[in-house]
């Protein structure tokens, strides 16, 4: 019996091994890396998504779409603005710590056509709603229900941030929090102020 036993510990092992050394080889959008997304600048083509959305400022109440009383966003019908993409969730203690400066990005930027969305991952989505509203999230919010999204961007965690330009090609990925004048740089570079 200890025999079958420590077989098939070292088994399952074996196979999150392999997992974990595939995802690391083919993760992220065409299959790419981290530096990949980092060094972009505009290379790597945005994929579309559709995510449920949690909340929504009136300005963008023209691009949601309603279905069975639910609300969801289309990533391209986002074509045309300059996208800030933050994941998070209720739980990040790093996302807390950032989250003044994602509303900051999203008052100052709004008016140039950035949309700033809070993608809220590995969540419950009551939580991260009752969570945006109490910290007064004023941008978009929504849910990548089954990961799809963050592991298609090859996310490693929570906060991860996507600079996606107006012609939906990623411009930068920012692993962990922003840093504020960094952030800012990465905005003034994408729309080339």
């Amino acid at each position: 019996m200890t025999f079958k036993r420590s077989t098939l510990i070292l088994w399952s092992g074996v196979c999150a091994g392999a997992v974990f050394l595939w995802l690391a080889v083919h993760r992220g959008p065409m299959m790419g890396s981290d530096s990949d997304l980092e060094n972009s600048k505009g290379q790597i083509r945005a994929r579309d998504f559709t995510l449920k959305v949690l909340a929504y400022p009136d300005e963008l109440q023209d691009i949601i779409t309603t279905r069975n009383n639910e609300f969801f966003i289309d990533l391209h019908t986002l074509k045309g603005y300059d996208l800030v993409i933050n994941f998070w969730a209720s739980w990040c203690a790093s996302c807390k710590q950032e989250a003044p400066l994602i509303e900051k990005i999203w008052q100052l930027y709004k008016k140039t056509g950035v949309v700033v969305m809070g993608v809220v991952i590995h969540d419950d989505p009551v939580t991260a709603y009752e969570y945006a509203r109490a910290t007064h999230k004023s941008y978009l919010i929504a849910y990548d229900e089954r990961s799809k999204m963050s592991i298609d961007y090859g996310l490693t965690g929570v906060p991860e941030t996507l600079f996606i330009n107006k012609d939906s090609h990623v411009f930068t990925k920012v692993v962990g929090p922003l840093d504020p004048l960094k952030a800012s740089n990465t905005l003034n570079q994408m729309l080339n102020l």
